[in-house]
C-alpha cells in the first residue's frame, strides 16, 4: 500500500506533533459534537492517498495555516490553507492538496460559507492531480460531507458519503468504506430510518472485524457515533474503545480524547454517569497535557451542560467557569458571550435571577455587538425575566421590546412566543391590568397566527415556552369574559386549548420521527426532514461555532421547517391531529344529559379548568403548574406503590388533589356519569378513577373517566363514521408461548439495556382467552399456530398467535370492530427517535424492518377501522413512562382509524394477581351485551371495587382514551 501522506519531512520540532496538530485544532470547529464529526478526518489519509509527501513550497505557510485553525482565527486560516494549496497544486504534491482541501471545506463550513464549501468540492474533484486517484477523492468527499453535515446539509452530505464508499470499494480501501458506511449510518439514523442505519451499521462493523492501521480508529469512531444513535450501546462502546486502543497504539495523545469524548458521551447516553465523568474527565486532561487549551475549554463547555441536565450544578459552573476563562485568554469573544448566556440560562433555571442579570445583560451586549441577533434575543428574554423577578416590570418591558425586535429581524417564532409569554405575565401581575394586557394578546394573537400552518416548534425548551404562551393567551381571554360577560370570549379560551394541545402531541410525533403524510414516500420525506431539524436545534445550542454559521443553520432549520409543514399541510390526516377550534356552543349541543367535558390548562402561575354541560360553561382558577404536580405525585406514590395503601393516607391525599380538581365544579357534576378530560401539565399522569369520592367510595365507580386529544378532536372522533359491518366482532392477538419471537434488532438491544423484558407476562395468553370467552367463542377451538379461527366462515371471532409485525403493517386491522393485544406495550421513559412507543410483535418474517416492534410511527400509516384498541399489559422498563408516551401512542391510533383506545397504567411495584384478568373478562362481557366502552369501564371498575375492598389501585389500572 502507498505510504501515508503525511511521510514528507517538514523542517522543526516532531513529526508526530504536527502529523496530529491539524487534526487536534479541529476542536475549535464548534465543541465536542462538531469535533467527533471532524476531528480524525486527516487520520484517513494515511490510507486514502497514494505516494509520498514533498516539501510545501514554503513549510512555515503550512505551519501558520495550522497554528491559526488550532486558535480559531478562521479568516486567518483560510488564507494560510488557500496558499498551501496553490503550492500544493503548483509542485504536484498530491497529499498536501488532499490536506488542503480537507482544511478550505472545513473552514468554509465554520465561517458559515455553504457556497464556498460547494464550491470547494466541486473544484478539488476536478482537479487534474486527484481526478485519477480514487483513494484521493474518497478522502475529499469524506471532508465535503463533514462540512454539508456541519452545515445542516444532512441530504447533501449523505450523497456524498455514498460515492465516497463506492470510491473506497473500487480503490479496494476497507478503512474509506467502512468510515463512509459507518456516517452513513449515523446520518440514515437521524433522519428517523432506524432499520436503514442498522444495515449499514451491520456492513460497517462487517468490514471494521478485518480493519487494522491508521484507517481503523475514524472508522470505528463514525460506527460509534451511529450505534449510539440507535442507542446500541453494546456496539458502541465495543467500537469506541477500538478506536481507543488504535489511537493508544499510534500514541496520538490528542486523537486520543477524541475517543474519550465519544465514550463520554455513550455513557451519557447509556445512563452510566460514574463512567462519562471519567471518560469526560480523562479527556479533559489529556488536551491539558498537550497544550490543546481551546480543546480542553470546548469540551469542559460541552460536559457542563450534561451535568446541569444531572442536576449538578455547582461542578457544571466550574467547568463553566474555567472554559470561559481559557476562552477569554485566547481571545474569543463570541464564544466567551455564549458560555455567559449558558451560565445566565443555569442560574435562572435555579431561581437565581438576581444572580444571572450581570453574565446575562453582557451576553446580549456582546452578542448585539458580534450582530448574532438570535442569541442577543434569547439573552434579552432572559434579562427580562430577571428583572421582573426583581421587581422592575419597566426595565422588563424595554428588555421584551429589544427582544422582539430581534426576533423578527431573524424570524424567530420561538423567541416570539417566548417573549409574549414572559409580556402576558408581567401586563397581568407587575402592571396596570388594561392597555398592557390588551397589547400583549394582540400581540399574542398576531404571533400564534404566524404560525398556525406550521408543524412545531423548535426542540422542547421552545415547546414549553409556546405552551405558557398559549396559557397566559387564554387567560386574558378568561379576564376578558368575566368583565365583559360576554360568552365569545370563552371560544377564544377553547381556541388557545385546541392549539397547545394538539401542537404538543404532534410535537411528541416529531421527536420519534412521525409522520401524518399520506403517502409512504411523503411520510419518509417528512421522517428526514424531522430528523434534520431535530440534528440542527442541537447544533444551534452546541457549544462553539461562529455567528455566520448559527446564521446559516437557521436558514437551513427555517427551510426544513417550511417544506416539512407544506408535506404535512397538505394530507388529510392534518386536520385529524389539528382540528379548527369548536366552540362553547357547538360543545353544550353535542353532550349529553349525563356527560361532562373537563378541560385542564396548567401555567406556570396558575392553571384554568374549563368545566362544560349541555347546560353552562364555567371557569375555575386552579393553582400552578408546580403546586398541582406536587400533589400529583404524591398521590402516584400511593397508588402506584407495591403494597395496598391506607385507606386514611388514599383519603388524605386523593382528597386533597380531588378538592383541588373537582371539587370546584362537582356540583354542576350532579347526575352525570361520564367525564371527558382534556389534560395538560403534571395531569397527564393521574389515575383519576382511583380518587376518592368523599363518600368511602372511589369516583371510578361513580363516573366514567375518558381522555380525549381536544375538544374539537373529541368531536371529530365522535363524528367519524365507521365502515365496518355489525358481524365483524372481535379479533385478539397473542404471543403464545409467552417468548420473544425472532426478530431481533438494535432497537431491541437498547430497549433490553434500558430495562425492557419485551416478552409477555405469564398470564398474558390466558387474558386474551378470556377475552375470546366472554365473547361467546366456541370452546375447543384450535387455532393455528400463526392465523386460527375459532369458527368457520362466518364467525364473528378470531384469536391469532404470533402476530407478524410485516403482517399487520401490511394489511392493516379493517376486519374487526374490537382489536385486543395480549402482548405488551413498550412506553419507555424517554421519546427521541428509535425510543417511542411500540408493541410487541413476533417477528423474523425476513423482510426488511422486521423486528417485531410495531412502533408509533408506524401505527400512523396503518388503516384502521376499529371502535375499540385494547392491550392487556404495560412494559416499561426500569423508569417510569414518558408523560406523553401513552397519549401519543393511543393518538396515533386514532388517527390511523380507531375510535376509543384503552391502555394499562404503570405500577411502581408488583400488582396483586387478577386485576387485569377481572377487569378485562367484565369490560368485554359488557361490551358483547351491547354496552358503550364507557359504561363498560364503568362495569368493570365496580366490579374491581367489590372484588378488592378498600383498595383504589385496580381502578386506576387502565385508562381509556376516546371518544365514547
Amino acid at each position: 500500500m502507498p505510504g501515508p501522506i503525511t511521510s514528507g519531512r517538514l523542517p522543526g520540532g516532531s513529526l508526530r506533533k504536527r502529523r496530529f496538530g491539524a487534526r487536534a485544532s479541529l476542536w475549535s470547529m464548534g465543541g465536542a459534537h462538531g469535533a467527533l464529526l471532524l476531528l480524525g478526518l486527516s487520520s484517513v489519509l494515511a490510507a486514502a492517498c497514494p505516494g509520498r509527501g514533498t516539501t510545501v513550497g514554503s513549510a512555515s505557510v503550512l505551519e501558520s495555516a495550522q497554528g491559526a485553525e488550532r486558535l480559531g482565527r478562521i479568516a486567518e486560516a483560510r488564507k494560510g490553507w488557500e496558499r498551501v494549496r496553490l503550492a500544493a497544486a503548483r509542485e504536484g504534491d498530491k497529499n498536501n492538496l488532499v490536506r488542503a482541501y480537507r482544511a478550505l471545506l472545513r473552514l468554509g463550513a465554520e465561517a458559515g460559507d455553504l457556497a464556498a464549501v460547494r464550491a470547494l468540492g466541486k473544484e478539488a474533484l476536478s482537479s487534474s492531480i486527484l481526478k485519477t486517484d480514487d483513494r484521493a477523492q474518497a478522502a475529499v468527499r469524506l471532508g465535503a460531507a463533514a462540512s454539508l453535515r456541519r452545515l445542516g446539509r444532512l441530504s447533501e452530505a449523505g450523497a456524498e458519503l455514498t460515492l465516497a464508499r463506492g470510491l473506497g470499494a473500487r480503490a479496494k480501501d476497507r478503512a474509506i468504506e467502512a468510515r463512509a458506511l459507518g456516517e452513513r449510518a449515523e446520518l440514515t439514523a437521524i433522519g428517523g430510518d432506524i432499520h436503514g442505519a442498522g444495515q449499514h451499521l451491520a456492513e460497517a462493523a462487517a468490514l471494521l472485524a478485518r480493519l487494522s492501521g491508521p484507517g481503523l480508529a475514524p472508522a470505528a469512531l463514525s460506527a460509534a457515533r451511529a450505534a449510539r444513535l440507535l442507542k446500541d450501546f453494546p456496539r458502541a462502546r465495543r467500537f469506541g474503545q477500538q478506536a481507543l486502543r488504535s489511537h493508544e497504539t499510534r500514541r496520538a495523545r490528542v486523537a486520543v480524547a477524541t475517543s474519550l469524548v465519544e465514550l463520554s458521551r455513550i455513557e451519557q447516553d447509556a445512563g452510566d454517569r460514574r463512567a462519562a465523568a471519567g471518560w469526560a474527565e480523562e479527556a479533559i486532561r489529556r488536551l491539558q497535557e498537550e497544550g490543546r487549551p481551546r480543546s480542553a475549554a470546548m469540551t469542559r463547555w460541552a460536559w457542563s451542560r450534561t451535568l446541569a441536565a444531572w442536576g449538578e450544578h455547582a461542578e457544571a459552573e466550574r467547568h463553566r467557569a474555567e472554559a470561559e476563562q481559557i476562552l477569554a485568554r485566547q481571545g474569543d469573544r463570541y464564544s466567551v458571550a455564549r458560555l455567559k448566556l449558558a451560565g445566565g440560562q443555569a442560574l435562572v433555571r435555579l431561581g437565581r435571577s438576581k444572580d444571572a442579570l450581570v453574565p446575562l445583560a453582557a451576553a446580549a451586549k456582546e452578542l448585539e455587538a458580534l450582530g448574532e441577533r438570535y442569541g442577543a434575543g434569547e439573552a434579552r428574554i432572559l434579562v427580562a425575566q430577571s428583572r421582573a423577578s426583581a421587581g422592575e416590570p419597566a426595565e422588563a418591558l424595554e428588555e421584551l421590546t429589544q427582544a422582539l425586535d430581534h426576533s423578527a429581524a431573524v424570524q424567530a417564532p420561538e423567541l416570539t412566543f417566548r417573549a409574549y409569554a414572559l409580556l402576558g405575565y408581567i401586563s397581568d401581575r407587575l402592571l396596570d391590568r388594561g392597555a398592557q394586557a390588551e397589547r400583549f394578546h394582540r400581540g399574542a394573537v398576531t404571533a400564534l397566527e404566524q404560525v398556525r400552518s406550521s408543524i412545531d416548534p423548535l426542540g422542547e425548551v421552545h415547546a414549553g415556552a409556546e405552551e405558557a404562551a398559549y396559557y397566559e393567551l387564554a387567560r386574558v381571554a378568561v379576564r376578558q369574559f368575566r368583565h365583559s360577560g360576554d360568552p365569545g370570549m370563552l371560544d377564544g379560551v377553547l381556541a388557545a386549548v385546541e392549539r397547545s394541545r394538539s401542537r404538543q402531541l404532534l410535537h411528541a410525533f416529531s421527536r420519534v420521527g412521525a409522520s401524518l403524510a399520506d403517502s409512504l414516500e411523503d411520510r419518509r420525506r417528512v421522517r428526514t426532514l424531522a430528523g434534520e431539524e431535530r440534528f440542527i436545534a442541537q447544533a444551534m445550542q452546541s457549544p462553539g461555532g461562529t455567528p455566520a454559521l448559527r446564521s446559516v443553520l437557521f436558514a437551513a432549520l427555517r427551510a426544513a421547517r417550511e417544506a416539512r409543514a407544506k408535506i404535512e399541510g397538505a394530507a388529510l390526516r392534518i386536520d385529524a391531529a389539528h382540528p379548527t377550534p369548536a366552540t362553547t356552543g357547538i360543545l353544550k349541543g353535542a353532550l349529553g344529559d349525563a356527560e361532562a367535558l373537563l378541560i385542564y390548562l396548567v401555567g406556570r402561575g396558575g392553571s384554568l379548568l374549563i368545566a362544560i354541560t349541555n347546560r353552562e360553561a364555567q371557569v375555575v382558577e386552579l393553582p400552578s403548574g408546580a403546586e398541582l404536580a406536587k400533589a400529583v405525585e404524591a398521590f402516584r406514590l400511593l397508588v402506584d406503590g407495591a403494597a395496598a395503601p391506607s385507606s386514611k393516607a388514599v383519603r388524605a391525599s386523593g382528597g386533597a388533589l380531588r378538592k383541588l380538581l373537582l371539587d370546584p365544579v362537582r356540583a354542576h357534576l350532579k347526575g352525570k356519569s361520564k367525564l371527558y378530560l382534556v389534560l395538560s401539565g403534571p395531569l397527564w399522569s393521574i389515575p383519576f378513577a382511583a380518587l376518592p369520592d368523599g363518600e368511602g367510595e372511589s369516583l371510578g365507580t361513580r363516573y366514567a373517566f375518558v381522555r380525549v386529544p381536544s375538544p374539537a378532536g373529541w368531536l371529530k372522533l365522535r363524528d367519524t363514521p365507521r365502515a365496518q359491518s355489525a358481524t365483524k366482532t372481535l379479533r385478539v392477538l397473542a404471543l403464545a408461548d409467552g417468548a420473544l419471537g425472532s426478530g431481533s434488532s438494535p432497537l431491541r438491544s437498547a430497549l433490553r439495556l434500558l430495562g425492557h423484558t419485551l416478552r409477555p407476562s405469564a398470564d398474558a395468553l390466558p387474558d386474551g382467552r378470556a377475552v375470546l370467552a366472554v365473547a361467546s367463542l366456541r370452546e375447543g377451538a384450535r387455532p393455528g399456530r400463526r392465523r386460527g379461527q375459532g369458527r368457520p366462515a362466518g364467525q364473528t371471532t378470531k384469536l391469532e398467535l404470533d402476530p407478524l409485525e410485516s403482517s399487520l403493517r401490511k394489511d392493516g386491522l379493517t376486519d374487526a370492530r374490537w382489536v385486543h393485544f395480549a402482548t405488551p406495550l413498550v412506553l419507555p421513559a424517554r421519546m427521541e427517535g428509535p425510543l417511542q412507543p411500540a408493541l410487541v410483535l413476533a417477528g423474523g418474517s425476513g423482510e426488511a424492518g422486521d423486528d417485531g416492534l410495531l412502533l408509533l410511527g408506524e401505527i400512523l400509516g396503518l388503516s384502521m377501522d376499529a371502535e375499540l384498541f385494547s392491550v392487556a399489559e404495560l412494559d416499561s422498563g426500569r423508569g417510569a413512562p414518558h408523560p406523553l408516551a401513552a397519549d401519543s401512542f393511543a393518538r396515533a391510533l386514532q388517527i390511523a382509524g380507531v375510535k376509543s383506545v384503552l391502555l394499562p397504567r404503570q405500577p411502581r411495584g408488583p400488582r396483586p394477581a387478577g386485576w387485569q384478568s377481572a377487569f378485562l373478562q367484565v369490560f368485554y362481557r359488557r361490551l358483547a351485551a351491547g354496552d358503550g366502552v364507557a359504561a363498560a369501564q364503568l362495569a368493570a371498575n365496580r366490579s374491581l371495587a367489590i372484588a378488592f375492598p378498600g383498595d383504589p389501585r385496580p381502578l386506576g389500572a387502565f385508562s381509556l382514551f376516546g371518544a365514547d
